[in-house]
């Protein structure tokens, strides 16, 4: 029996299964999916191999013999090898990258020696995991040394958060064994070991919530139409989860799995806490916080069918459920659905192929749904269920526009504007809670030379730096560096230096500097990197602890709380200016996610746009909210200049430490394609492709960046060559490397 075996490596040339052959001991244990360990290259190095066939063949001279399999379970199921498969044609990925992918967690084989023989480990989990915990009251204090860097780091650490796993630790970047051990040594903390599974405590059923008629419907409707894809469109405070909680129910009295999506890591916690009070099942979390025990714990557990709900982020749609039956994708909307590093894949097209693969039903759901998304809905290739009207009856918040020109013009030159100042003083005199929204972070944008208009740039990317004020350092945003405050102009001299634009730092200052009664929480990138942050906030802001929320578009996430009455937009032209086809799309959705924050359940919310542009078409539809005005006259914009969904944008990248070399790359690469279109049958489609192009931001950490953008309607046609040239091409030269994203985020 010959075994066809993918090699656990990323790489081009070993994309392709390799040929083993099977002793008849192995034979009776291994199957498709199973992972083995095969002699491979000329130095017969022992390598993980996945299995994806097995055939009996004849003529086997010449080829190795496959060395063992590491037990357990098969790691991949069929239906995943399936998808795998796909996903390679479909996002131009090696196949064991894809595989990766659906894992959720790195295989890890490790080779001993007994008697010569060589033997796998077991994939199984350990059942416990080591915690440390902070001793509130010790018996002495012992001093740590000042120059013990690592104990002084955990110490700090574990002081504030109290607790953590080993693998928590590791996620943070501060686990360091002996340090640790010198720390529980000196009585500073206390090592446990717990289980990684255990029952826990019960949460108590909330009471079961009765269908609105308007809810209830739209079951019907999804029971009704046979899908398999439901896009449901409702309105912010529609009601959508406890529709989504109803499907579930119905599905797990079917004995079917259930996935359940949210866009981003920090949603997950409120997420589970709705559905622990809903349903008494063991739920998995899946995302790319957890550590590696409980991924595979996890991974077991749904494989075998222990765990039927599984909640996470985009990676939780690669969790091997048993017999699904629903996968939910909520605020379906989200550009953070789409993986932008490698492996690069859209999270709503693969859970359209599951609904192929396996046969489950998938609900998007959105107040503010994708123009493709729409359109798909509206021409039949998705069922269009809609939520119109709050619960409740609620009303909408009304909405002013402000023209930030006409404020300029009367002598206000604050960051608010006086209807918003005015409307903030008297929330916080009512007792009511605030939400602010300004898309950008720091303090001020960038700093220049007021003589010769030099702006300060970061060293290794093509971008501006950004002022911190409470470090007093700029800082760059692509790669993360920092910067000292520069005295002299590097270009003339001067010392004349100007700061320029506001982000959330500087807007904080100024609201608790305006407003020094209220209490004020930031919410963005920089003020959540420490653990818990998030929820910790919004925690906070739920119990009332704060007045003023003010951030990024974290802010305008699907939260409820139900005494804030007031969403101010600070700057809304922020998007709406950026190099991006979907710019219009993106503003029009952060707008209503925003105001839809505001009044919710027997309290009348109001919204306050802030623009410089007030009668853009964007900005008006917003206002009224008014998805299907925003729609219309979005979708003919896309289809005079032919964007998707009328057309796919397919972009070969091209990055390196030599801007020459880069460019020289992606320019060979350019006549190599447009070779192949005049040769082949699609010459009618060389217009589609555009010529080579510098990055819109030309460097990012010390690499240029290149690419080609096609726009197409043959989007298979394309496929299927790209594909070829990229089986063609030579990539002995390492200087440069190359990757091809379907309908990109950004060039």
């Amino acid at each position: 029996m010959i075994a066809k075996v993918y090699i656990n490596k990323s790489h081009k040339k070993l994309n392709k299964p390799f040929d083993y052959i099977l002793s008849k001991s192995l034979e009776k244990k291994v199957v498709v999916g199973s992972w083995v360990i095969v002699p491979f290259g000329r130095n017969n190095r022992m390598t993980e191999g996945l299995v994806v066939d097995m055939v009996a063949k004849d003529g086997t001279e010449g080829l190795k013999y496959v060395e063992a399999m590491i037990e357990g379970e098969p790691i991949i199921r069929k239906n995943h090898l399936e998808l795998c498969r796909w996903m390679e044609k479909a996002f131009h990925l090696n196949f064991i990258d894809a595989v990766h992918c659906c894992m959720l967690g790195s295989l890890k084989y490790k080779q001993k020696t007994e008697h010569g023989k060589k033997r796998t480990i077991s994939t199984d989990p350990t059942p416990k995991r080591t915690v440390y915990e902070w001793i509130e009251q010790r018996q002495e204090k012992n001093p740590i040394r000042k120059n013990a860097v690592h104990q002084i780091k955990l110490y700090d650490w574990l002081k504030e958060n109290k607790r953590a796993s080993e693998e928590e630790l590791k996620v943070e970047n501060i686990y360091h064994r002996p340090s640790l051990r010198r720390l529980e040594e000196l009585g500073y903390i206390r090592k446990k070991e717990e289980e990684l599974f255990g029952k826990g405590e019960k949460t108590p059923l909330a009471p079961k919530v009765a269908l609105n008629e308007a809810q209830q419907k739209v079951v019907d409707q999804f029971e009704r139409e046979k899908g398999p894809v439901y896009l449901l469109h409702g309105v912010t405070g529609s009601g959508k989860t406890e529709v989504y909680f109803t499907l579930m129910e119905k599905a797990l009295k079917e004995n079917k799995s259930c996935i359940y999506l949210v866009p981003e890591i920090a949603l997950t916690q409120q997420t589970i806490r709705r559905i622990k009070e809903r349903f008494q099942e063991p739920i998995a979390i899946i995302h790319s916080r957890i550590g590696e025990k409980e991924r595979k714990m996890y991974y077991n557990k749904i494989h075998d069918g222990e765990i039927r709900i599984v909640v996470g982020a985009r990676s939780a749609v690669f969790a091997p459920v048993e017999n699904p039956g629903l996968i939910i994708a909520d605020e379906a909307h989200e550009n953070t659905y789409k993986s932008t590093t490698k492996p690069r894949y859209d999270t709503i097209e693969i859970c359209e192929k599951w609904t192929e693969l396996t046969g489950c039903k998938l609900v998007l759901g959105s107040a503010t749904p994708t123009v493709d998304a729409y359109y798909k809905a509206v021409n039949h290739h998705m069922v269009l269920l809609q939520l119109k009207n709050r619960i409740h009856q609620t009303a909408m918040p009304e909405v002013e526009i402000v023209d930030m020109r006409e404020e300029l013009k009367t002598g206000n030159r604050s960051i608010l504007s006086r209807i918003l100042y005015e409307q903030i003083q008297l929330r916080i005199q009512r007792n009511e809670q605030v939400i602010l929204f300004l898309n950008k972070r720091g303090y001020f944008s960038y700093m220049f030379c007021r003589d010769c208009g030099f702006a300060v740039k970061c060293r290794h990317c093509d971008v501006t730096m950004t002022y911190y004020g409470k470090e007093n350092q700029l800082k760059c945003h692509y790669c993360g560096r920092v910067e000292p405050i520069q005295q002299h102009c590097p270009k003339c001299g001067s010392s004349k230096f100007k700061f320029s634009g506001t982000g959330t730092e500087r807007m904080e200052a100024h609201i608790k500097k305006t407003f020094p009664q209220a209490s004020v929480l930031r919410m963005d990138t920089d003020s959540m990197r420490k653990k818990d942050a998030f929820e910790q906030t919004i925690q906070q802001f739920a119990d009332g602890k704060a007045d003023i929320l003010l951030g990024t578009q974290m802010v305008t996430k699907g939260f409820d709380f139900p005494n804030v009455t007031l969403a101010g937009v600070i700057l809304a032209d922020v998007t709406l200016s950026l190099p991006d086809y979907r710019a219009s799309e993106r503003t029009f959705q952060l707008l209503t996610q925003v105001m839809g924050r505001a009044g919710r359940k027997d309290k009348i919310g109001e919204a306050i746009i802030q623009t410089y542009d007030p009668d853009h078409y964007v900005i008006q539809h917003a206002a009224d909210h008014d998805f299907i005005g925003f729609y219309n006259e979005e979708i003919q914009y896309r289809k005079t200049l032919q964007y998707p969904p009328f057309s796919k944008i397919l972009m070969i990248g091209f990055s390196g430490d030599d801007e020459e070399k880069v460019m020289e790359a992606c320019k060979s690469y350019h006549r190599k394609l447009v070779k192949e279109l005049k040769n082949g049958d699609m010459k009618e489609y060389l217009r589609d492709v555009f010529p080579p192009n510098p990055s819109s931001i030309s460097r990012v950490n010390n690499k240029y960046r290149w690419y080609i953008l096609i726009k197409t309607k043959n989007f298979s046609g394309f496929n299927r060559l790209l594909h070829a040239l990229e089986q063609s091409e030579d990539d002995r030269n390492q200087d440069t490397t190359r990757h091809i994203e379907i309908n990109p985020s950004s060039v």
